[in-house]
């Protein structure tokens, strides 16, 4: 969903990175953007990154449209934080059509 984000606004990888601020992350700090790609990809992914792609992407969004960008995502974050799907395939599976319905709310 965020590379569909950063695809949809033009914002190549390092154009977020070069944008993101110690302001939209927790611990105040950037992630390097070596770690920046990794998250995207997946690997230790937060919720204040979450955020923040979104923030850059949709940079006139009101609150209440920003707050319902994130209505699907919120979702598909709390199913992965108490019942993530392994990635070696073990875990029960995520269908493309629970995807799409994610996608489409």
């Amino acid at each position: 969903m965020l590379r569909s984000w950063l695809d949809a606004a033009g914002v190549p990888v390092a154009h977020l990175h070069q944008r993101l601020t110690a302001e939209h992350f927790v611990g105040g700090q950037v992630p390097s953007l070596t770690k920046l790609r990794k998250q995207l990809a997946g690997e230790g992914l937060s919720w204040d990154l979450v955020e923040a792609v979104a923030d850059v992407c949709y940079p006139d969004d009101d609150s209440e449209t920003a707050s319902q960008r994130l209505v699907p995502l919120q979702r598909l974050w709390r199913l992965a934080q108490t019942a993530p799907t392994a990635t070696d395939g073990s875990g029960p599976q995520v269908t493309a059509r629970e995807v799409l319905e994610v996608q489409r709310q």
